[in-house]
């Protein structure tokens, strides 16, 4: 049943596909109930992933995963990097630039000589580190400050790393900039929540543990 549930949470970011996966899941869940007699629930799990597979497409459920994921490796918010891969897209740079430029960023945001061009901070006011999403943040509106270009490419670098050299379209024009990739997403309607986000994550990790047990048989 677990699979089950974590597929129906998902249906709020997937409206139009996930209508079917519920009919379907809806048709399915009564074969499944004697299999899983049989098999201790291994029917409806495995019966529940191929329908959500046909309906969404495996790839789809990838995708999400990568962003949780990303999300765990560098505390930018789930909301914040689906923006942010729009704007990758329809700058010319590709997903997997995004990801290892945010990756960079996590692990170089220690870079003070950087931050100092900026006047920012990594502790708040109250002397508590800030997080890395707070600092995405306020570095991406400091960049776009910033007087010259050569100044604007330093930082990309410094911080990002070469990926996020073919991301300045995307994180060299400022928090407004960034602010609009996150409104047109919205509207666009492909903001996925972070909880129906973490829903895929567990089940993509549950059919992988699922798999490898079964060729471990």
């Amino acid at each position: 049943m677990e699979a089950y549930k974590i597929l129906i949470k998902v249906k709020d970011g997937f409206s139009k596909p996930f209508k079917k996966v519920t009919a379907m899941l809806g048709k399915i869940g009564g074969m499944a109930k004697s299999v899983g007699k049989v098999v201790g629930g291994l029917g409806l799990v495995v019966a529940a992933a191929a329908a959500a597979f046909v309906a969404l497409g495996k790839k789809a459920f990838d995708a999400l995963d990568t962003i949780g994921k990303t999300a765990d490796r560098t505390g930018i918010a789930t909301d914040k990097l689906q923006a942010l891969r729009l704007g990758a897209v329809e700058s010319g740079a590709t997903v997997e630039d995004l990801n290892k430029s945010m990756e960079k960023f996590a692990k170089n945001i220690g870079d003070v000589v950087a931050l100092d061009k900026m006047g920012i901070q990594l502790r708040d006011n109250t002397g508590r580190l800030k997080s890395t999403d707070t600092l995405l943040t306020e570095v991406v509106g400091g960049i776009g400050k910033l007087g010259s270009e050569s100044e604007r490419t330093s930082v990309l670098m410094a911080l990002f790393g070469k990926p996020g050299l073919k991301l300045n379209y995307v994180l060299g024009k400022g928090a407004e900039a960034m602010e609009a990739w996150t409104t047109k997403a919205k509207e666009m309607g492909i903001i996925i929540d972070a909880s129906a986000i973490t829903a895929v994550e567990n089940f993509n990790d549950r059919m992988t543990e699922m798999k490898f047990m079964l060729d471990e048989i």
